[in-house]
């Protein structure tokens, strides 16, 4: 915080001194002004991490490493502002006043030096994105003395958005994901309604609840290219015919389940995993069928621009998922959505278990 106090305080000092004179007849000292200010600017600084915290905290990473600056950063920032004074100074009458606000900035730059620094609790939460090491599965089951089971399968997932590594681990019931390999494989205009909205099962809205977690504001361009990131990076791109299924018309598709536990796939299937994860999480979603190629449509998203097919009146931005790096609204080269389908993903299926209702000799509902 006290790099943050810093840039507002040499911002702030010199309408603070002739505001000070304008309203207050005595002087200020040389000493006991800057401690003012400074004391003020540390407030500010506090208010502002509040605001960030509370209304846009996908800031917080920046701020964090802001205010993690070090040892020779810190010495030629306060030379660049002592210069400045100086410089300042310069074209009039020397000041000593102007030259005792470069004071905390040496004081602070001392501080910095030695290894003193505040860091706010508000932003201790980024330490979880840190890569956290994974433990061999088995391994992790002794330690904890749990029995490792033969019908959950258990999945764990690295990957880095912007820079910052992420991983998470994920438990998916054998019997669930075998039930989709047996599967029929269906016609490619039925792939949205088969493949993305039945295959939403627990599994995969757990996985969308943990990747909400994260801490991605919500409606966003962020949150859903931070999605994308996870599906383009923990994905290996594999041929169908590399399975060793028999392929129809050249394409085996996959429910979601399936290419999280193979962890390899094809276009279609990586449109379909992100599509799947995504309207879990509320978005409006469809799969884009170019010739012979597939990626995601998503709708209704907060600062997106770009490539776009229209259906219905709503815009469905393109989203290239065969590949690290491809972000929201971007055509590949040579591809063109002129010709392109747009096959929307329908409401999640809810299925309701409705009790019996038992009847008395009177014909009246008894129980239910």
């Amino acid at each position: 915080m006290l790099f943050l106090s810093l840039i507002i305080y040499t911002f702030l000092w010199a309408p603070f001194y002739f505001l000070w004179k304008f309203f207050f007849k005595f002087k200020l000292s040389y000493i006991f002004a800057p401690c003012i200010l400074f004391s003020l600017t540390f407030l500010l600084s506090l208010f502002s991490l509040h605001l960030i915290h509370s209304y846009i905290p996908q800031r917080k990473r920046d701020l964090e490493n802001l205010i993690r600056k070090r040892g020779v950063e810190w010495v030629i920032l306060s030379g660049i502002i002592t210069s400045i004074l100086y410089l300042l100074t310069a074209f009039r009458n020397f000041n000593f006043f102007y030259f005792s606000f470069a004071l905390p900035i040496l004081c602070i730059s001392f501080l910095n030096t030695i290894g003193i620094e505040i860091s706010p609790k508000k932003l201790e939460f980024e330490e979880s994105e840190e890569e956290i090491p994974l433990l061999d599965v088995s391994t992790l089951m002794e330690e904890k003395g749990i029995e490792l089971r033969e019908d959950i399968i258990i999945k764990d997932f690295q990957w880095q958005y912007k820079g910052v590594p992420y991983s998470l681990r994920l438990s998916i019931r054998r019997e669930m994901y075998e039930n989709y390999t047996k599967k029929q494989r269906v016609p490619a205009e039925k792939w949205a309604e088969e493949y993305v909205a039945k295959g939403i099962c627990p599994e995969i809205r757990e996985l969308a609840y943990q990747l909400i977690k994260m801490g991605k504001p919500y409606n966003t361009y962020e949150e859903v290219d931070f999605v994308l990131s996870f599906v383009q990076s923990v994905i290996s791109y594999a041929y169908d015919e590399e399975d060793g299924r028999e392929v129809i018309k050249g394409e085996y598709p996959k429910y979601p389940l399936e290419t999280l536990v193979e962890q390899k796939g094809d276009c279609e299937d990586f449109s379909i995993l992100g599509a799947a994860l995504l309207k879990s999480m509320g978005y409006d979603v469809g799969l884009i069928l170019l010739l012979r190629h597939c990626a995601l449509g998503i709708s209704g998203v907060k600062g997106i621009s770009g490539d776009f097919i229209e259906y219905q009146g709503k815009r469905y931005y393109y989203c290239e998922m065969a590949g690290e790096g491809w972000k929201i609204g971007k055509l590949p080269p040579g591809d063109s959505l002129e010709e392109a389908e747009l096959l929307p993903v329908p409401g999640i299926p809810v299925t309701v278990n409705v009790p019996e209702v038992e009847k008395t000799e009177g014909g009246k509902n008894d129980r239910i």
